[in-house]
């Protein structure tokens, strides 16, 4: 997998870095190292997702699986689950900014995401979001978590709580915990509050671990908002955040928000 994807981000030009390298040491090895390190150079703009500390699957911005085409705007729609079959996960991950300019706002949310049980069993499971980006200069981060628990078949809510670890390239914001909520009427919302601001220097990576436990089946977990880590100038500033990555942002939240919430169908009475 990692190299399939250094091959796939070698840049448009790289006949620029061949030359370069035939130039400051002409050897077919010197060649090879000057495109393995431009491939790197460009697989700085990525989502990576694994499940259940597994090896992550990397999807490139521009790649086959991105549905922004816009240059470092990243929109992967996902389904995943164990191996077991007992849980799935299907939503969006959405990743905005941090481009050639290394400018604010950088965004990096999960949103539109439900997790199930559809194992029946009482079980645990962990999903990670990195989004690779470059931004250099000093930041303040934060961290939100906002959904609501339910039981998409209709009954009570037999046990479910979810934790949300943000970090941001190696140093951590901390964690929200929402729940546990068990023998309660679907549907329960949360609000995890904020974690932050940390500020850094020139970052890289934002990292969203969710970690969760759900009980009975159709037990769920349900991000209408998102799970999210933003990135941008501490205040106060002069600096004017990106207009299009602000309203990339604007319109995502918009969009969730004006949906209605789905209401549980009724269980099955006989």
């Amino acid at each position: 997998m990692h190299t399939a994807f250094i091959a796939q981000t070698v840049p448009r030009n790289s006949s620029k870095w061949l030359l370069a390298a035939r130039r400051c040491c002409p050897t077919p090895l010197a060649v090879l190292i000057m495109l393995v390190a431009a491939g790197r150079a460009m697989a700085g703009f990525s989502i990576e997702i694994s499940v259940d500390g597994g090896p992550a699957v990397v999807y490139p911005d521009n790649g086959p699986d991105d549905v922004n085409k816009a240059p470092y705007d990243i929109q992967i729609d996902f389904e995943v689950g164990d191996v077991g079959k007992s849980w799935s996960a299907a939503g969006t991950v959405l990743a905005t900014g941090g481009g050639i300019d290394a400018m604010p706002p950088v965004a990096t949310i999960v949103t539109d995401t439900l997790i199930e049980n559809i194992g029946g069993q009482f079980l645990f499971g962990e999903i990670r979001v990195v989004h690779n980006y470059a931004a250099s200069g000093l930041f303040d981060h934060t961290a939100t978590l906002d959904g609501q628990f339910e039981n998409v078949l209709g009954n009570q809510i037999g046990y479910a709580d979810l934790k949300m670890i943000a970090a941001v390239s190696g140093q951590g914001l901390g964690m929200l915990i929402e729940g546990p909520v068990s023998g309660l009427p679907s549907i329960q919302p949360f609000d995890g509050g904020t974690l932050g601001p940390l500020t850094l220097p020139t970052t890289t990576k934002h990292e969203i671990t969710l970690q969760f436990y759900l009980g009975d089946p159709g037990d769920a977990i349900r991000l209408f908002d998102s799970a999210e880590i933003h990135t941008v100038v501490p205040e106060p500033s002069g600096i004017v955040p990106s207009a299009f990555g602000a309203a990339i942002i604007l319109a995502w939240r918009r969009r969730s928000r004006s949906r209605l919430r789905p209401q549980p169908v009724a269980a099955d009475t006989g």
